[in-house]
């Protein structure tokens, strides 16, 4: 072990007996001496010597002992080394005044060996503690500076999470080809202008608009060819319409466009205005230019006495349907279609068809967009951070050891990695809280199949899948919600993702809890199976878990399965 450094002393003094004397002394005591003469010599000395105590002669010529003292005590390099007076004579005047300059403590040259050197070992524990203090505030102003640090780079992840979730809701909600609205969230702005026009009463219309003969184009020169006008007639939209104006693609070549606190009359001047911009501007694409005319039918809330969103849009496209029957290249509202006798049935049935559908996007490519959004947004809380996915992989494994289809294993996978989507509007300060949540918040938290299934059903792509979502958390024993549905009732794709969704969230972590031993989990599925469980389910899900050598080395299943063949069999005497 290494030896600690003996302190060291700096004795000044003009008389060298007492140097001497005063050397010897300490010297036998174990520490390093320096000596200096004089205090101008004393002060470099100090300056360039790392001293731990200074002895210093309150009576010299030149610069006195108390002038020094005062040097040292304003030396900010230098204040903090302590300082003993020596003094021949024991003149209390003079050792106030070396006291009052800044000295630490004084001894008499007279006085013993031995309590000299207890008095610089007095002074340099003194010394000692101011050290560790002052190691101490560096080591705190450090770690303040590392936290702060920290703190910035933490703000500076969150900012960026947050930006990157705001760009994805935005990407979420626009068109991929011509970066306008999509269809989807065409119906969630049509849920907040509804009501804010009638609660302000501004009146609202709407513009359908179609290419005509947008077919032709694409079968003459190629959709690469047609992808190229739809971008650029989104730019002539843009260009003809105000900043306020929604426009959304509609799907294929069709387009709403929403004109806040605007009557008809007023909407019919835009429409024409829109459709002779249109008509004459020149579609310049790929080195060649084309021409091309639009149908606009338009339907207004107030004046149609409509508040009901889907008749709302229907209105503006069974005008667009007769502006088509009129020949095309024409402006059509809803108001002049009552006395029309030839819009027949089958009109209507070509509304409702188109009223159904969502923008020609493929099934993959609206599930990517969702599962990107589901995962982004789980980034933010590492509590549940690939809880989705955990539970999209446990229930494929479930579906396969059931032997279920493969399209039916898709369609559960669907499901699955859907199946918290409604949290997505529930504040992270209810889903993180580490107390036990009110009968308020419960209540919010157990809407969250409902919240999921409004956001989805406004796609054809979920059809199947908003039954396994919906009923996710409903019990075997008919004591779950949102409904109550009991046993077989429930759909197998929701009894599926009841138990994976369980066991996931059980080995997880939660702000209230540790996450859950392997054996604690298995216990509770299997004494749970039959109440809170399907036990075919249990059963099934036990057996993935073995044959993907997904459990410990160290648990054995073979009781508990045997304990949920007890329960199956039980269930299949009822």
């Amino acid at each position: 072990m290494e030896s600690k450094p003996e302190p060291k002393i700096l004795i000044i003094d003009d008389n060298p007996d007492d140097r001497e004397m005063f050397s010897r002394y300490l010297k036998q005591a174990g520490f390093h001496i320096e000596t200096a003469e004089s205090a101008a010599i004393g002060m470099d000395v100090a300056l360039n010597g790392n001293l731990d105590c200074i002895l210093l002669d309150c009576c010299m010529p030149a610069v006195g002992g108390i002038d020094m003292l005062r040097k040292l005590k304003s030396d900010p390099l230098l204040k903090f080394i302590p300082v003993i007076m020596l003094t021949g004579l024991e003149d209390e005047d003079a050792i106030v005044e070396g006291l009052d300059a800044g000295a630490d403590d004084y001894v008499g040259k007279s006085n013993s060996a031995k309590i000299i050197i207890a008095r610089v070992k007095a002074a340099l524990r003194v010394k000692r503690l101011q050290d560790e203090v002052k190691r101490i505030n560096e080591t705190l102003c450090q770690i303040n500076s590392e936290l702060s640090e920290a703190n910035e780079a933490k703000t500076t992840a969150i900012n960026q999470l947050d930006k990157a979730v705001l760009d994805l809701r935005e990407l979420s909600i626009r068109d991929s080809l011509t970066m306008l609205y999509n269809h989807g969230y065409l119906w969630e702005r049509l849920d907040v202008d509804v009501m804010r026009s009638e609660r302000y009463q501004l009146n609202i219309c709407c513009l359908m608009l179609d290419i005509d003969y947008f077919k032709k184009i694409n079968d003459n020169s190629g959709h690469i060819f047609g992808d190229k006008i739809l971008l650029e007639l989104a730019k002539c939209m843009q260009k003809c319409l105000r900043e306020i104006d929604f426009i959304s693609r509609y799907g294929g070549e069709e387009f709403a466009i929403l004109l806040s606190d605007t009557d008809y009359e007023n909407a019919f001047l835009v429409a024409e205005r829109l459709r002779n911009y249109i008509e004459s501007y020149e579609f310049k694409i790929d080195g060649g230019s084309t021409k091309l005319t639009v149908s606009i039918g338009i339907s207004s809330l107030f004046e149609d006495a409509v508040f009901d969103k889907e008749k709302f849009l229907g209105f503006a496209d069974a005008a667009l349907y007769e502006a088509k029957l009129r020949g095309r290249n024409t402006v059509v509202m809803y108001k002049e279609l009552s006395n029309i006798r030839y819009l027949n049935q089958t009109g209507f049935n070509d509304i409702e068809s188109k009223m159904s559908g969502i923008a020609e996007i493929s099934k993959q490519s609206y599930l990517e967009s969702v599962k990107t959004l589901i995962v982004t947004l789980e980034e933010r809380d590492s509590y549940t951070r690939e809880h989705s996915l955990n539970v999209l992989r446990y229930s494929a494994m479930v579906a396969k050891v059931m032997g279920l289809a493969e399209n039916e294993i898709a369609l559960i996978g669907n499901a699955a990695i859907l199946h918290d989507l409604g949290k997505i509007v529930i504040s992270d300060q209810i889903l993180c809280k580490k107390d036990k949540l009110t009968e308020d918040e419960y209540a919010l938290i157990k809407k969250h199949p409902l919240i999921a299934v409004r956001i989805l059903k406004k796609s054809n792509y979920m059809k199947r899948e908003l039954q396994i979502i919906l009923y996710h958390h409903e019990r075997y024993d008919g004591k779950g919600y949102p409904v109550g549905l009991k046993g077989k009732k429930i759909p197998l794709g929701a009894r599926i993702i009841a138990v994976c969704d369980s066991y996931d969230a059980m080995r997880s972590a939660r702000p209230y809890r540790e996450a859950l031993p392997i054996n604690r989990v298995i216990s509770e599925l299997v004494d749970n199976a039959g109440s809170q469980f399907d036990p075919e389910v249990v059963d099934a899900f036990l057996r993935g878990l073995a044959n993907n050598e997904l459990l410990p080395a160290e648990v054995d299943i073979k009781d508990v399965m045997q304990k949920i063949k007890t329960k199956i069999e039980a269930e299949e005497d009822v």
